[in-house]
């Protein structure tokens, strides 16, 4: 099942072109990764795909609804870029901050009973934070609190995790952990995750896809594809191609 179906997406702001003949199918249980330069459209996409944008041309789906008409939005979970000015006083604990995940699926009125918490517990053993649920979030490392913000994505049993730039503000050793903890999630619990990404390098070894953006949909496919593409090597030139595939590169092969 598609649970994301974007076809010949455009989108502009006034006379400046962000998208252009966007078309492609996210499938229940896929590992997307989003890649491409500053500006190319990535974050553009995913607003779009939430309907906080609108359209200048095509169509998106969500399991099999129009965008504009889907209501389902406890079966998305959604980790934003966050902020790296997170003042170290803000005044909410981890274990807070995990359980407000659960009013954006309740009705008016909006409260948390002893009952959800239950879910948070689970939200957070599942990203390894359970030991962190009493500290201030803005006390925590960049690592740690990405690891807050997905547990809080995740607290209402979502099927799909969208996630723009979760590692932009971590350290590499860091990042390459996240990276493993969606593949555990994605494999564990079959949970469907996009997510947006500036390291083809490393998050190429742990997706299933990369769909590489430079305002119109350069490629899409797994990674050992994107490395022997011949279009992607003549986009990034063959010695860029190498720095980023390493071993999968067929220029390595033949060495």
């Amino acid at each position: 099942m598609n649970l994301i179906e974007i076809k010949n997406v455009c989108v502009r702001y006034g006379p400046i072109e962000a998208l252009c003949s966007i078309s492609l199918a996210i499938s229940a249980g896929d590992y997307v990764a989003i890649i491409g330069p500053n500006g190319s459209g990535k974050t553009t996409l995913f607003k779009a795909i939430l309907n906080l944008l609108p359209l200048t041309e095509g169509s998106i789906s969500l399991y099999g609804t129009d965008a504009r008409r889907f209501t389902q939005w406890n079966k998305i979970g959604y980790v934003p870029q966050v902020s790296r000015n997170l003042h170290k006083g803000f005044p909410a604990t981890v274990r807070e901050i995990v359980a407000s995940g659960i009013l954006s699926a309740k009705s008016f009125p909006r409260m948390i009973f002893g009952k959800d918490y239950s879910k948070v517990i689970k939200a957070m053993e599942t990203v390894g934070v359970c030991d962190l649920a009493e500290r201030l979030i803005g006390e925590l490392s960049g690592g740690q609190q990405q690891r807050v913000f997905l547990a809080r994505a995740m607290v209402n049993d979502p099927d799909l995790l969208l996630l723009d730039e979760p590692t932009a503000a971590i350290d590499p050793a860091t990042r390459e952990q996240f990276y493993k903890t969606l593949r555990e999630i994605n494999a564990q619990f079959g949970k469907t995750i996009v997510l947006i990404s500036h390291d083809a390098s490393h998050i190429g070894h742990f997706a299933t896809k990369l769909a590489y953006l430079d305002k119109h949909l350069v490629f899409f496919g797994g990674f050992d594809q994107f490395c022997a593409s011949p279009e992607m090597t003549r986009y990034f030139g063959p010695h860029a191609q190498h720095l980023i595939c390493g071993q999968h590169c067929p220029m390595k092969e033949k060495q």
